[in-house]
């Protein structure tokens, strides 16, 4: 990802669809940890810890602040996220199948929406092909119940998607989901962070 990680380095910093303001300078890329908020870093860190893919935003959602009537664009939680260099789509795409199968065969499934997708942006150069990122993005599914219900249900998917995660590599390894050992370093892959 090569616009988003530029990005970051002004001082604003691109959270999900919208821009935050940085609380102070960042003088150290991995200093920026701090900046993933706390009730969206278990998946994030999901995504990072699992070898497959880095993410570089990420928004918890906010809810009840200045809403009109029904839901706003900060209504929804997201986690947007590139391939780790050497991972196939096709690898990726089974992780999406086990996490949205799991999703909808569970009674979170009207809670909260789960969605997958792929996102075209500007590429690296100016040869017009697109590079792609793929999110995560967890909605509520009744846009009518309180701000309090609606972040409730977006946690609880948040919490469901992060055990399919882990599910669905400690099948790959060939263990138990509490036991998952990931790949990637910890430190490693933070937001972008190398």
């Amino acid at each position: 990802m090569k616009w988003a990680r530029s990005a970051i380095l002004v001082p604003t910093l691109c959270v999900g669809t919208h821009l935050r303001p940085l609380c102070g300078p960042v003088h150290d890329m991995k200093d920026r940890k701090w900046i993933i908020e706390p009730r969206i870093r278990p998946l994030v860190d999901a995504i990072n810890d699992m070898g497959l893919a880095v993410t570089f935003s990420s928004c918890e959602g906010h809810f009840g602040e200045d809403l009109p009537v029904g839901f706003n664009d900060r209504e929804m939680a997201d986690v947007c996220f590139e391939l780790k260099e050497g991972t196939s789509e096709a690898e990726l795409e089974k992780l999406f199948g086990h996490v949205i199968g799991r999703h909808v065969n569970s009674s979170l499934m009207w809670k909260a929406t789960l969605r997958v997708h792929k996102e075209y942006v500007p590429g690296d150069k100016s040869d017009y092909i697109p590079g792609h990122v793929f999110v995560f993005l967890i909605r509520p599914f009744d846009p009518d119940v309180s701000a309090r219900t609606k972040r409730k249900n977006v946690d609880l998917v948040i919490k469901q998607t992060v055990d399919s995660i882990k599910e669905y590599m400690g099948k790959r390894q060939g263990c138990p989901a509490h036991i998952v050992r990931f790949t990637a370093p910890a430190a490693e892959g933070r937001h972008g962070n190398k």
